[in-house]
Formats: C-alpha cells, sequence, structure tokens
C-alpha cells in the first residue's frame, strides 16, 4: 500500500493525520472525511509538512476539536495527552508520526511474526535479529530458494512482505527521530494504557557521561524509555556533576515525566589515576606496569593511584585485575610505595580504571572521606536516591543513614550496591537495612569465581523479592552496545531472564555514559524487557506480608480486587509513598497509578515495578480526591473514560474516616 500525505491541522488544537492508500489487494483504506475535509482546507501551506512514506499504513486521526482519550491502533493504545495540542502543531507532522509509530511498531513486528509462523511455527528471523535498517524482507524470510516450501507450509508471502516493510520504515521513522532527541509526546501517556500487554513494569536505568550530557541526548534518553538517570561519583566534580543534575531536570520537565537522579557514590574503589593527555595506554603481554602512590599523570610504563594502601598489601605473585577484569597483571615486587608488575593479559587501559586485588580486605568503612562530601553535595541539589557502593554489612548502611538524617534528608532511599563475595555472608541482614539492592555482577566477577556470579545473582534477587524490596541489575548489560549498533543474543537473553526472575530495574552504565549509541540502547533495552514481561512467570513467595499490618491487607485486597474487577489500573491516593512501594512488591496486573502532591516522592517512586508516578493535586481527602483525580487523570491521557480502576489510600491512623479506603470506580 502506500500513504500519500501526513499533515498538521494549524487551525485546530489538534493534530490530524491523513493516510490515502490501498492494500495489495486492492482494497481502499478508510479516511474520516472530516479529516478529508480538514486536509483540503489546509491547502498548499502545509505542503512542507507532508510525509511521502512507501509501504506503510498510518492511519491515525486524532479529531481536532474533540477531547482526546487513549486511542487504539488495534490493541495498541497511541495517547495524546489533553494539553498537548499547541505542542504538537508548533513540532509539525514528521514528530508526531515518529511519536506514534512505537506503538504501531509492536503490532506490525508481531503481525509479521503471525504471518510468518502461520502454520509452520517457524520463528521470526527481523525479531530474533533486532534489525533495525532496511533489509530486503524476501531475502530476510528467505528467498525465492525458499518459496515453494512457504508455500507447502501455507505462508501468505504478501503479509510477510508488507509487514517488515512497514515495520523496517517504523523501526527507522524512530531510529531517526530518538538519536537526535526529538521528543513530542508524553511518553507517561504513550507508556501507560489501558491494555496490559504493552505497560513496561521493569524500570531503565540509564547512567549520564561524556556521550550522553548534552540537553539533546538526554531527551532522547528519555523519549528512549529511561526512567531513572544516574550520576556516577566516581567520576567527575561537583562543578560538572551539578551542571549535569540541572540539565536532567530541565529535560524531564520538557518531557513532563518523573524521572529520578541517583547519586552513586564511588565508595573505597581503587583506581588509577590520569594518564598524559587523556589517552589510553595499550599493554601487551610481558610488558612491566609500574603502579605507585599518589595523584600524578601517569604514562608508558607507569601509572598512579590515590589508594595507599594497595602497594602495602599486595606480596609478590598476586594477582591484580584492571578494567573491569580485561587486563591481568603478576606482582613482582613492591617496596610498599611502588608495585612492579608484568602483563599476563592485555589491553587498552585508560584513565580512573578499577584495580582489584582479589582476596584483599578492604577498608572497615564503605564511606571515605570523599563519599561524605559527595553525599552532603548531592542531597544539597536534591538527588531522589543514594546508592552506597561495597556495601559489606549492615553496619555500613546505618553509618549512610545517620550521615543523611544528619543532612536532613532521612526519607531518602538508600540503595546497597553489592560487589564483594563478604555481602553475600550477610545478605539477609544488608537486605532488611536497605531500601533497594543491586547486583554489581562486575566486581563480583572479579572477586569470585565467574560460574559463581549467576547463583549469587538469583540468591539477591530471591532475597529482594521475599523482602520486598527493588532489585537492581547491574553490569555489563548489553556490553557490546558500547560500540556496536547492536546487541548480541546472548545479551539480549541475559537481560529477558534477569525481568522473567523479577528484578525491578536494569541499570546501563557505559553504553549510555560513554558508548556510540546511548538513546538506542535504552530504546533496545525497552524493547527487550516489553517482550519479556509478555510471558507469565510464577510469583516468588515474599515474607512481607506477615509484617504489613492493615496497610498490606488493604493492598493486598487492591490487587485482588483489580484482578478479579478487570480493573485497567490501581489508583493509589497518598503522599509518602508507601501504598505504592507495598502494590509493587504484589506484582499486580494492571499497572499502577501513584498519585501525590509531592514531587520528590513522585521521583523517588520511577524505581518501582509497575509504579507510574503522577504528580497532582490529591485534595483533602479520599472522597474529593476520587473524582479530582479521576478528571486528571484522564485529561492526560493515563486512562480512558469508561475504564474502571481501583482507587486505594492508605493512613496508619485508624480513626480518619476519609482513609483506610479502597473501592472499584468507572471513571
Amino acid at each position: 500500500m502506500c500513504v500519500e500525505a501526513f499533515v498538521v491541522l494549524r487551525d485546530g488544537a489538534r493534530v490530524g493525520s491523513v493516510t490515502r492508500g490501498f492494500l495489495e489487494s486492492g482494497h481502499h483504506v478508510p479516511v474520516p472525511q472530516d479529516i478529508v475535509r480538514d486536509e483540503q482546507a489546509a491547502g498548499t501551506q502545509e505542503a512542507d509538512e507532508a510525509i511521502q512514506q512507501r509501504c506503510v499504513q498510518l492511519l491515525v486521526a486524532v479529531l481536532k476539536d474533540k477531547v482526546e482519550w487513549a486511542r487504539h491502533f488495534c490493541k495498541h493504545s497511541l495517547c495524546i495527552a489533553d494539553n498537548d495540542g499547541r505542542s504538537i502543531r508548533e513540532t509539525g507532522a514528521r514528530k508526531v508520526v515518529a511519536g506514534l509509530a512505537r506503538a504501531i511498531f509492536i503490532h506490525l513486528q508481531r503481525q509479521q511474526h503471525a504471518a510468518g509462523g502461520e502454520g509452520a511455527g517457524e520463528p521470526d528471523a527481523g525479531i530474533a535479529d533486532c534489525r533495525s535498517d532496511f533489509e530486503d524482507p524476501l531475502r530476510a524470510h528467505g528467498g525465492r530458494q525458499n518459496a515453494k516450501q512457504r508455500s507447502d507450509l501455507r505462508v501468505d508471502q504478501r503479509k510477510i512482505l508488507f509487514f517488515a516493510r512497514a515495520r523496517d520504515l517504523l523501526q527507522h521513522r524512530i531510529d531517526h527521530t530518538i538519536e537526535p532527541g526529538q521528543v513530542t509526546l508524553d511518553r507517561i501517556g504513550d507508556d501507560l494504557t489501558h491494555n496490559a500487554i504493552v505497560v513496561r513494569h521493569t524500570k531503565i536505568i540509564a547512567t549520564v557521561g561524556p556521550a550522553s550530557d548534552s540537553d539533546a541526548t538526554l531527551d532522547a534518553l528519555i523519549a528512549a524509555g529511561a526512567d531513572i538517570m544516574r550520576l556516577n561519583f566516581s567520576h567527575g566534580t561537583h562543578e560538572t556533576q551539578g551542571a549535569t543534575f540541572r540539565r536532567i531536570r530541565r529535560a524531564a520537565e520538557r518531557a513532563r515525566r518523573e524521572v529520578a537522579i541517583l547519586q552513586d557514590l564511588g565508595g573505597p574503589k581503587i583506581r588509577t589515576g590520569r594518564l598524559e593527555g587523556g589517552k589510553s595506554l595499550m599493554l601487551r603481554k610481558g610488558d612491566t606496569l609500574r603502579i605507585a602512590t599518589g595523584d600524578f599523570v601517569g604514562g608508558p610504563g607507569r601509572v598512579s593511584t590515590t589508594f595507599a594502601g594497595l602497594a602495602r598489601s599486595v606480596h609478590p605473585r598476586d594477582r591484580l585485575l584492571l578494567a573491569d577484569g580485561r587486563i591481568e597483571l603478576r606482582v613482582v615486587s613492591t617496596d610498599g610505595t611502588e608495585i612492579v608488575t608484568t602483563v599476563v593479559d592485555g589491553g587498552e587501559l585508560g584513565e580512573h580504571k578499577g584495580i582489584t586485588a582479589p582476596g584483599m580486605p578492604l577498608p572497615v568503612s564503605a564511606i571515605t572521606p570523599k563519599d561524605i562530601d559527595d553525599l552532603k553535595f548531592g542531597l544539597s541539589l536534591g538527588v531522589d536516591i543514594v546508592a552506597l557502593s561495597f556495601v559489606q554489612s549492615a553496619a555500613d548502611l546505618r553509618h549512610a543513614r545517620q550521615l543523611i538524617a544528619e543532612a536532613g534528608a532521612a526519607e531518602m532511599p538508600l540503595v546497597a550496591k553489592l560487589e564483594r563475595p563478604q555481602a553475600l555472608d550477610h545478605l539477609d541482614e544488608i537486605i532488611n537495612a536497605c531500601d533497594a539492592v543491586m547486583v554489581a555482577r562486575g566486581d563480583l566477577g572479579l572477586e569470585m569465581p565467574l560460574e559463581r556470579v549467576p547463583r549469587a545473582q538469583k540468591e539477591i534477587t530471591r532475597a529482594g523479592r521475599r523482602r520486598g524490596i527493588p532489585v537492581i541489575l547491574a553490569t555489563q548489560v548489553l556490553e557490546s552496545m558500547t560500540k556496536e549498533a547492536r546487541p548480541t543474543r546472548a545479551e539480549v537473553s541475559d537481560a529477558a531472564n534477569a525481568v522473567n526472575a523479577g528484578v525491578d530495574a536494569v541499570m546501563l552504565a557505559g553504553k549510555t555514559a560513554a558508548g556510540l549509541f546511548p538513546a538506542r540502547a535504552v530504546q533496545t533495552l525497552d524493547a527487550i524487557i516489553r517482550d519479556a514481561e509478555m510471558s507469565p512467570t510464577p510469583p516468588i513467595p515474599m515474607l512481607v506480608a506477615t509484617a504489613g499490618g492493615h496497610a498490606q491487607a488493604i493492598c493486598e485486597a487492591a490487587v485482588t480486587l483489580a484482578n478479579r474487577g478487570e480493573a485497567q489500573a490501581i489508583v493509589a491516593v497518598m503522599r509518602g509513598g508507601g501504598t505504592a512501594r507495598r502494590l509493587s512488591a504484589l506484582r499486580p496486573r494492571a499497572p499502577i497509578i501513584a498519585t501525590t502532591d509531592h514531587d520528590d516522592t513522585a521521583r523517588r517512586l520511577a524505581l518501582y515495578w509497575g509504579v507510574v508516578p503522577v504528580c497532582t493535586d490529591i485534595g483533602e481527602n479520599v472522597d474529593s480526591a476520587g473524582s479530582l483525580i479521576s478528571q486528571q487523570l484522564v485529561g492526560r491521557g493515563l486512562v480512558a473514560a469508561g475504564d474502571a480502576v481501583v482507587l486505594v489510600s492508605i493512613s496508619a491512623d485508624l480513626t480518619r474516616t476519609d482513609a483506610n479506603y479502597l473501592k472499584l470506580q468507572r471513571l
């Protein structure tokens, strides 16, 4: 089929799309008559915004002068917020197409898969390859030599041709728009629909670094699906981190998203120092490399480290691992201030790369003097979440909480990063003392045998799920996308398996901080998570239910009511966030819309599985909040008029008549 034009209607407060064409079968595509008249009225003045596209149907008609609710393309919602009319008109049709393309792309991908496997159950090569460029769909599906086989298997070649080309066109449009950072639509409305199939429950954390520290790229990361931005305080200065913090806040405001900022403290990480000209060193097997205590600029054959204890702790024949284990050194000698080593496995060594001495004890505290200064600075900025590195016991977390409380931010969520084998010996006490836990597989894989890392990941994930706190998977997720446009199949399976295991969030580090394709990495992870969440997984028993009191009981009742009443969403009315956190731990099928009038609470909830935080006026009590919030959610396109939702509000004060409230309501 062909598409003739896509135009923006400037005379109204809405955007309209005009599609004329026909399928290969000869059937014409129906077009609403009022839209056709609008196209004729628009005339040639909109010609510059028309898009000529081939082989794709984009029949999306958002009627002007009407309130826009969630409109479906097949079973996938295309949502435009009620107050988006002016901004959409200003962006032009090209950007609107890209904004709407994602949901349609999901449908076309599944339709191609269904057409290709009709009667045969064959795998879809295009989906397996994560293809995003233009390929010949005939060749991709076997070419002429397999025509007879497809005929025998009753495969409709014309369906494959249509859906493959349409999908490739849409994917190309998404890639072209996301990479430059053209953000046009409200990602909340686009992401949340009353069709649970397309709601992404697992969150994405994107690390901001040199490759993404710009307004355009931050916009692109948010548009691609990033829920949380990570600031790695192992690098940079307070000045640069503060500037990045402000850019992220502005980008979130432009996108109208509640995007959290996570401050990741460096901890007692042993790192190499600066290098001459910032250029990496190439180390080859058999080379001699000296590691000296100090803060000087290193060069060929000699590098620095500020960790004075390293040279005093190592012994001849000890192993040192650099750059996430890619480089291995063997200690020849040490004089207490300088170590002489021989390169066993070479590679490229950049600035500020980690040094691991397997088995060497770290300082007693996981918080260094630099961490204390960084923490105070981060809290003064207003970060939403703090991550503590190299946690080995609950005492490390108690120390951090004391520092946070002294700074006047006692409610700050604290993430325990598990990077040392010693932490696994105290796993239960750590889980009970933190608000979330991160599986930092990089350092774990250097400190313990590689074959044990998957088992440790499962143990940590299960412990977090039993306790009902978020679990974050980190390190080497889609690692090849640092330099490549597509991940390996094994990396895709790794991320999908983590989702199926029940993690709450997946973190991208170097891919978004220093990679060549930061936005595409987020987009790819978003697609992997969405597909993985389509497969039902058995629930993991939780122990949190035994200590939740009436609040836990009400949340469990809300989930049951939502499931049996076929509610499209659970709307939690709250101020502190506890209700949404409990609901998230229960893993309901319906999305959790967490409404609060505290913006910091809304941002912190961005970490939790299945929660869509919304900062809005909730009124004085639940009775008044029900109708008020319903109007606002429908107006924003988060739910559709006529949808059934479960409203829930919980208070510790059992004497209140306007709280501890649960009801099923049709909007």
